[in-house]
């Protein structure tokens, strides 16, 4: 499910044509945390969420298959690893429903992931675009 900002029209016509459903954050202002609350409570009887940022063009459908895969065997928490470094997207399953409907501000879920560390299933991968993220025109070069 995708968070997109009530006004903007052109981007849920577009998730319409492709048959992804979306939930309006009616505050995008508060942040990330934020967006992650408005999906997770619209779907609050999931077995579990993989969060990921809109702005990773480059990561592999396989690795997000990956962790969904992880949490379906019994992981809770899972995350991939590119050359040692953490990044995205992250799955988490139904036990932190209570943690990720309640986020607010601009840190997105990070302070989970620190607190339950020991719970983190690491999946080592290949793919740099767990750790490319797109904020300006620049990055796209």
């Amino acid at each position: 499910i995708a968070v997109v900002q009530d006004d903007d029209q052109p981007l849920q016509s577009m998730l319409k044509t492709l048959g992804i459903d979306w939930v309006v954050n009616p505050e995008p202002e508060r942040g990330m945390g934020y967006s992650i609350a408005c999906a997770v409570n619209a779907t609050s009887q999931s077995n579990g969420w993989c969060i990921l940022p809109a702005d990773m063009p480059e990561l592999q459908v396989s690795t997000t298959q990956k962790l969904v895969d992880t949490l379906r065997i019994g992981a809770v928490l899972a995350t991939p690893i590119y050359q040692n470094q953490r990044g995205h997207p992250v799955a988490f399953s139904s036990n932190f429903f209570d943690a990720l409907s309640t986020l607010d501000g601009d840190v997105g879920a990070r302070h989970i992931l620190n607190q339950h560390a020991d719970r983190l299933t690491v999946i080592d991968t290949e793919d740099a675009g767990v750790l490319k993220d797109i904020d300006s025109p620049t990055d796209l070069v």
